[in-house]
Parts: C-alpha cells; structure tokens; sequence
C-alpha cells in the first residue's frame, strides 16, 4: 500500500493492513515505540478516534484497513464545513483522549490521519509518541514550530510536547481543510523559508471569520488544553460530542485478531 521514512504497509484482506518496519535500527526503535504506544493507551481504555491495533508481534503491526488519507482528501477535492468540523471534533477528540493519558502524538498532519469506510476521521501512526512534558526531538513544518528567542527557553527547538505543540499541528491542519492546501503551499517557499516564517511567527494571512479565529488561536498557543479546543468543535454542534461514533466491537477485533494469528502461524 505504501512506505515511509520507518516502516511499509501491506494489505492482508479489506479488513486488516500489515506494518513493518524497515531494516535500519531506528526504523526498528520507531516501529517498536509505536506498538508501546498502543499498548499503553490500551490500559486506560479505547478510543473510535484512534485506528485499531488489531494484533502486534514484534517487528509487525496489524492495524485495520482505512480508506483514504486526510492528505489524499484535501489535494483530491473541497471539504465541506459539515465533514471539516466533523473531522475536526473527531481529531481533537482522539489527541484529547492521549492528552488525559499524559501523552502526546508529535505528528499530527494530514499524512498521518486515515478515514474509514464511513468517512470518520482516525488518528494513525503513533510512533513519534512521547509522555507530555518531553522536548520534541524533530518537528515537520508546517505542523510543527521551532521556536525563537521570543518564545524563552528552548530556542530553535520544537518545543516540549503537550497542549500548545499538538495544537499548533492542529491549526494547520484546520487551515489545510479549509483551504485545500496546507500553510504557504501557494508561495512555494524551500524547508528553509518556511522554517523561518513559521518561527517568526509569520504566519499566512487569516480573517476576522470564526474559523480563522480558531486557527490563530492555535498557531499562538492560547489553548490550555486539547480539550479546550475540543470543547469549541462540540460547541459548533449542540455543546456534545455529536461527532461521536462506535467504534470496532470486541468481537469484531476477536475475529480479525484470529485471523492475524492465522498469518503469523503460516510465516
């Protein structure tokens, strides 16, 4: 199905994709921090906002099938307001249930967000996962902020992981659904350039219109808490969490994980 900079992907039925990291050490350290984070998150529960990790053994990953990449959607074609506040309530909502887990993703972006087969958002790829209060060791521009002499301790580092990193990931990708494109992709700017907008805080020019007020909020780090802003995304609805859907039953994920160890018997 396709590759990254740790692992590739291999569909196994319609079902049930297989991740597996490449031969390099650090695609093995990332590959293994990724099923730690399943298996941590696991303790406190599940959330439908999160893809599932049907079955692990180490060096594979068994996840379920998506349908599309958040990516694929925003160059492929206009979102609408209905399906962007949707997507929008549903990613604060998954990052808000690792907030409450005292973690943190560190790559939020649009790559690493899938819709299922009923177009609700999941949150993929948990391998850049560390606890809330860890400096971020990398950042990718435009989801990610190096930060200035402006911003106090820390300069030209991307920052400690918690509330004020994921949500600045968040308002790109906000920006990036409501335009069609992500930050300064019009202006065709090199890494560098952009790095050094984004660190100035130049960010692309925004209205006075309530999503863009959103958006600003979040690119200048005056959310408390994910679940701050998760609460502005229910309060677009009826004040609940009306993008809410269930998730995978136990007995679903039964079924698909005996049909993992059947693989795992046969090599």
């Amino acid at each position: 199905l396709g590759a990254g900079a740790t692992s590739r992907i291999y569909r196994l039925s319609d079902s049930i994709v297989v991740k597996l990291p490449h031969n390099l050490e650090d695609a093995k350290e990332a590959h293994a921090n990724e099923q730690q984070a399943f298996e941590t998150l696991e303790n406190y529960g599940r959330s439908p906002y999160l893809i599932p990790c049907i079955c692990r053994v180490p060096f594979a990953t068994f996840l379920m099938s998506a349908s599309n990449t958040l990516l694929g959607i925003i160059q492929s074609t206009k979102c609408g307001p209905e399906d962007t506040y949707r997507w929008m309530g549903q990613l604060c909502g998954g990052v808000a249930f690792m907030e409450r887990c005292r973690l943190s993703h560190c790559d939020l972006r649009p790559e690493n967000l899938l819709t299922d087969k009923n177009g609700n958002l999941r949150i993929n790829d948990l391998g850049s996962m560390i606890s809330t209060g860890k400096r971020l060791p990398v950042g990718t521009e435009p989801y990610a902020r190096r930060l200035s002499k402006e911003d106090g301790k820390g300069h030209g580092s991307y920052g400690w992981a918690g509330a004020s990193t994921e949500t600045f990931a968040i308002g790109s990708i906000f920006y990036s659904l409501t335009r069609g494109f992500y930050p300064y992709a019009d202006q065709n700017l090199d890494r560098q350039s952009l790095e050094k907008k984004l660190q100035n805080k130049e960010f692309p020019q925004l209205s006075d219109s309530e999503n863009d007020i959103i958006i600003w909020k979040c690119w200048n780090g005056l959310y408390q808490s994910v679940a701050e802003l998760e609460q502005v995304f229910r309060d677009l609805g009826d004040g609940t969490e009306w993008y809410w859907f269930e998730g995978e039953t136990e007995e679903w994920l039964k079924e698909r994980r005996a049909e993992c160890e059947k693989w795992i018997s046969a090599g």
